[in-house]
């Protein structure tokens, strides 16, 4: 039963997360049709970066306090629903309430959702958590392709027909999520001040490593096609290269959740960031075969950890997995994106490649705080149990 609802619940995510490229999507659809200037499209962007990231920690913890599956039912209704119905909005207003909808909703699912499968097993939850931020990578990578094809081949007025398979999935929580997913009194369920004033040294390092991990991975996806566009390369290559980085990541997520459960989460973490830094620095140098080659193992690397650092999240704070989950499915994320922002501030003065270079060492820096993180006491026994199973 368990197997059915952890396939369940991530059959969701993989719905759910084809959602999160919409509005990037629609966008270059949606500015001509209603008459869009590039700040009313950032206001846009920002919004649903701020609804759907930043407040994720507050959900979880409100999840985390009730005990319910409603989050994840209606955060997927919702996101469906505010995503879908983006191409048929009236006018900026309109447009702008959608998203928010579509983001809320976002932020309700992922969360919660993260934090049943951690409830659905006791052993090797490194592997099962990245298989599932794998279906939500694979969801969001496959997202805008269908998105597209569908506006470009129908029209923005069909865009109501993504909402389908959301729904079929919130209906299907609803039927066969776990109801039981938090075994855990009252008690045991502290107030969030209460969390945050006993947890704050802990969290605030964990933050410190999702972030600079984050930001370095968003600045790289931002500029890579721009550095390589400048050397003169053809779209098809740099948009491969993109893709490459990407899709090796979830590759990364699989092989680092496999070996967290034998090795530890820290060391994973450690030292996946550490191999990180010197395939970025050879990523945008070398030419050729290579180039793709070294593309591929520094995606691999970069997002090793993306799966390993909820899980530590979670073993952290075992009476606030839905805040952890929160923090850096979240939080860790949303901060970490808005943190191009800056870097691209950089690139203007200083040149792309030399901006990549210097970001390139960020890994450093956040692999340095995770060796501060508390030890892998979970991690200890479960892995005394994978080596006599």
């Amino acid at each position: 039963m368990n197997r059915r609802r952890f396939a369940l619940l991530t059959a969701s995510h993989f719905v759910n997360d084809i959602y999160g490229n919409s509005l990037a999507s629609l966008l270059p659809f949606l500015i001509p049709v209603l008459g869009l200037s590039l700040p009313m499209a950032g206001l846009l962007v920002a919004a649903y970066q701020v609804t759907s990231s930043i407040i994720q920690p507050v959900l979880g913890h409100m999840a985390d306090r009730n005990g319910t599956r409603i989050f994840s039912i209606l955060g997927t209704a919702a996101a469906a629903i505010g995503a879908s119905s983006l191409g048929i909005a009236p006018g900026y207003t309109a447009l702008l309430a959608l998203v928010f909808l579509h983001g809320l909703g976002t932020a309700a699912f992922h969360p919660q959702s993260a934090a049943m499968v951690n409830s659905l097993f006791t052993s090797r939850r490194g592997m099962v958590m990245s298989a599932y931020l794998t279906a939500g990578n694979a969801g969001f990578a496959l997202g805008p392709s269908i998105i597209v094809r569908l506006v470009t081949t129908v029209g923005l007025h069909a865009t109501p027909l993504l909402a389908i398979p959301g729904l079929i999935s919130s209906g299907m929580l609803a039927l066969y999520a776990p109801r039981n997913w938090l075994n855990l009194s009252e008690t045991e369920r502290p107030p969030l001040w209460d969390v945050i004033a006993s947890k704050r040294s802990d969290l605030t390092r964990l933050l410190g490593v999702a972030t600079f991990r984050s930001v370095t991975m968003f600045s790289f996806m931002a500029f890579l096609p721009l550095l390589f566009q400048g050397r003169g390369y053809p779209a098809s290559v740099w948009a491969g290269l993109l893709t490459v980085f990407l899709m090796s990541g979830t590759v990364g997520g699989l092989l680092g959740g496999y070996l967290s459960d034998r090795i530890g989460r820290r060391l994973v973490i450690v030292w996946s960031l550490i191999i990180a830094v010197p395939l970025l620095l050879l990523m945008i140098r070398a030419e050729g075969i290579s180039l793709w080659i070294v593309t591929g193992m520094a995606g691999a690397a970069i997002l090793t950890s993306f799966s390993v650092l909820t899980v530590k999240a979670q073993e952290m704070m075992p009476g606030n997995i839905g805040m952890a989950s929160g923090l850096i499915l979240g939080f860790g994320m949303g901060v970490g994106g808005l943190g191009a922002w800056p870097a691209g501030i950089l690139a203007e003065r200083l040149g792309i490649f030399e901006t990549l270079n210097l970001l390139a060492s960020l890994p450093v820096l956040a692999a340095l705080v995770a060796w501060t993180l508390p030890t892998d006491v979970r991690g200890r026994s479960e892995r005394a149990r994978v080596q006599h199973s």
